[in-house]
Formats: structure tokens, C-alpha cells, sequence
């Protein structure tokens, strides 16, 4: 049940992640004083990272199971994040989303394949991408929020995720340890 709840949170993230970008479009564009063409790239960045991810998830399984799948995913968010929230030169950012990118579709594939193989798979399918809904719907408002209300820069949305990272890393690590 536990290794379920983490797969839904580690979801919860994704939508988090990817919900973000457009709101905080706007303040990358005035914060690295570039165009909305190049800064566009954050759009396009995380696929690089997600096709990479489909290219190793299999390898990734059969070499560490569900447990590597964990650690690998929640260490890209981790990395990616922390990096993230040091506000890098724009080049880096946009390598950084590659990263993020790849611990999502980490995920994506390695948890919808496990629960996939589940009774009841499309409940509980259908549940794990209702997380990942409520952090893409919730994100938005959160990250523009906290800076037009707040009075937040645009990179400190990333401390709140470095923090939802780490918990997620020990979440998914501790229970598909043995997995």
C-alpha cells in the first residue's frame, strides 16, 4: 500500500513540475532578459530528458528493479531542482529541465508499467494520473502566486520542490528498497 502512495506522490511532483513552466514563463523571460522564442527552450528541454529516459528505463529495471526506478527518478528531481533553485546562467537551465525531464518519464514509464500489472489496474491507474492532475492544476497557482503576492523570485518555487524531492527521494527509496 505504502509503495503505492509514493508512486502517487512521486506523480503529484510531475504535475508540479510541469504545470510550473508556463506560469513562470514570464519572469524567466525578465529575470534572464531574454526573448519568449529562446526562452521557450524550458518547453522543449524536459523531451530531450524524457526520451532519454525511454531509451534506459528497461535497463534501469532489469538492473536495479522498481528500487533503481525510485532512486534514479527522485535523484534527477532532486538534482535537477537544487540546480534549479541556484537561479544558473539560461544555457544551464535549460540543461537542468533535461534532467527533470528524465526523472519524469522515469516515472512515468517504470510506475504506469508496475501499477499497469495490478488488480484493479485502472483504478488505480486512473488515480495516479488524477495526481499528477492535481499538481499540474494547483502548480500554476502556487508558483504565480508566490511571486506576485509573495513577492518571491521565480526560482524560490524550486525550494519548495527541492523539498517535495527530497521527501519523495526517501518516500521511494525506503519502500521499494526491497523491490
Amino acid at each position: 500500500m505504502f509503495r503505492v502512495f509514493a508512486t502517487f506522490y512521486s506523480f503529484v511532483i510531475l504535475g508540479l513540475n510541469d504545470g510550473a513552466y508556463g506560469a513562470l514563463i514570464p519572469y524567466l523571460e525578465e529575470y534572464y532578459n531574454i526573448s519568449y522564442i529562446v526562452i521557450s527552450l524550458v518547453f522543449l528541454s524536459p523531451v530531450a530528458g524524457y526520451i532519454g529516459s525511454a531509451a534506459t528505463n528497461n535497463m534501469i529495471h532489469m538492473r536495479f528493479g522498481r528500487r533503481g526506478v525510485a532512486a534514479v527518478c527522485a535523484g534527477s528531481h532532486l538534482i535537477a531542482y537544487a540546480v534549479i533553485a541556484v537561479h544558473p546562467p539560461y544555457p544551464m537551465l535549460v540543461v537542468v529541465f533535461v534532467i527533470a525531464g528524465y526523472g519524469n518519464g522515469l516515472a512515468d514509464s517504470g510506475w504506469n508499467a508496475w501499477i499497469g500489472d495490478m488488480a484493479n489496474a485502472n483504478e488505480v491507474l486512473g488515480f495516479l494520473h488524477a495526481c499528477y492532475g492535481l499538481g499540474g492544476a494547483i502548480s500554476p497557482l502556487v508558483a504565480s502566486t508566490l511571486v506576485t503576492k509573495a513577492g518571491w523570485q521565480w526560482y524560490e518555487y524550486y525550494y519548495i520542490m527541492v523539498g517535495l524531492a527530497a521527501i519523495e527521494a526517501v518516500f521511494s527509496m525506503s519502500v521499494f528498497w526491497g523491490a
